[in-house]
């Protein structure tokens, strides 16, 4: 379907270029589209994108976040989009209210998880899951639909009322490009270079992606990693992400101390390659992921995945057959997941397989922005 001349805006936070893909995906179909972010803007004028920068704020800064509202209002009237697409928890709500003024036709909203204050049950979290209830009750009320990453948040928003059922739309995951995570892409000479760089030797190797706090395993996959260790057994444990500041952050002196059991890489901006070189992609989180796009990429490289039972992380990973879930907080069952694996390369390569054909057919870039547009 040709979408010629409508006009499309992506509004996102500081990690916003995570769409650049699928703006080029759209933009086939005929959408004029461009970005809107708190991100530095360097990265979209390498990828010759139309980007327009506001400042946000991720902590609870209501003056802020009206000033933030008015420079979104501004944007949405100059540019004077048909169709509004807000993700992430903030712009979902602040871009929404700043559109729904500016009179824009139509109001998208993607649901990429509901974060960490529903993996805690301190009163500081229980605060601000009540705030951010109100926020989406709101939010949903005033956008055309809500378009969730995985069917457990969806039923927890309907049935408590924060989204209608008949506005509540489910597209899997994300998205991402298949053929930039496919371990044929990427050159077996640049591969072998990295691995004597990190010195991995024939050892097994195991990988962890992922933002640095504590929801999402971080103390748990370290722990693992010593107890498997102990044994002197051969194995690489790598971990890679940048530090996140805050109480909910892993610090680096904490990750420092098992320096000994796992190499800590900090942030890599060559995630497909490090995928390639690794035997086992690891997300123990706890976490409300949305579909965790750390895991649809270790799959799409044909990776087995470990993960937990927990909402986004069992959309991507289906137990024993592209990969085993274990339970939360649980470093004993992580430790137990990996070494049956270690143990089983047979096992490991029909999951790997399993996986890139679940991503294929159900997580490709190309399929997230079908489900998008038939809703634009």
């Amino acid at each position: 379907m040709n979408h010629k001349n409508r006009r499309l805006l992506l509004v996102g936070g500081e990690d916003v270029s995570l769409r650049i893909p699928a703006v080029r995906v759209l933009s086939e179909t005929g959408y004029d589209v461009a970005v809107i972010g708190s991100e530095a803007e360097q990265v979209f004028i390498n990828a010759a994108v139309q980007y327009f920068f506001y400042e946000l704020d991720r902590g609870f800064t209501p003056i802020l976040d009206i000033k933030t509202t008015y420079q979104l209002y501004v944007i949405f009237k100059n540019e004077k989009p048909d169709v509004v697409h807000t993700f992430d928890t903030k712009p979902n709500v602040l871009a929404c209210i700043a559109a729904r003024l500016a009179g824009v036709p139509k109001i998208i909203r993607t649901i990429n998880g509901m974060g960490d204050i529903f993996s805690s049950k301190s009163f500081r979290h229980k605060c601000l899951m009540y705030l951010y209830n109100i926020a989406q009750y709101f939010s949903s009320g005033i956008s055309s639909f809500t378009i969730f990453q995985n069917k457990d948040d969806m039923e927890y928003f309907a049935s408590r009322n924060l989204v209608s059922r008949p506005k509540a739309k489910y597209v899997a995951g994300s998205g991402i490009c298949v053929e930039d995570f496919e371990g044929s892409a990427i050159k077996k000479v640049d591969l072998n270079k990295l691995k004597v760089d990190l010195n991995l030797g024939n050892r097994c190797t195991i990988l962890l992606i992922s933002r640095l706090i504590k929801a999402k395993g971080i103390i748990e996959y370290l722990e693992a990693a010593q107890e498997l260790k102990r044994g002197s057994r051969a194995l690489n444990f790598l971990l890679v992400g940048g530090i996140e500041p805050g109480v909910d952050g892993v610090e680096e002196s904490k990750i420092l101390e098992y320096s000994d059991v796992c190499c800590y890489l900090g942030h890599r901006s060559d995630v497909s390659s490090l995928m390639a070189i690794s035997d086992i992609v690891v997300l123990p989180s706890y976490y409300k992921e949305g579909v965790p796009r750390t895991l649809i990429e270790g799959a799409s490289m044909s990776k087995p995945l470990i993960s937990t039972n927990v909402s986004g992380c069992r959309d991507i990973v289906i137990d024993q057959h592209n990969g085993l879930l274990v339970p939360i907080k649980n470093s004993d069952k992580l430790a137990q997941a990996i070494l049956y694996l270690v143990n089983n390369p047979k096992i490991r390569l029909d999951m790997g397989q399993n996986g890139r054909q679940l991503v294929v057919e159900k997580f490709s870039l190309t399929k997230v922005c079908e489900g998008w547009a038939a809703l634009y």
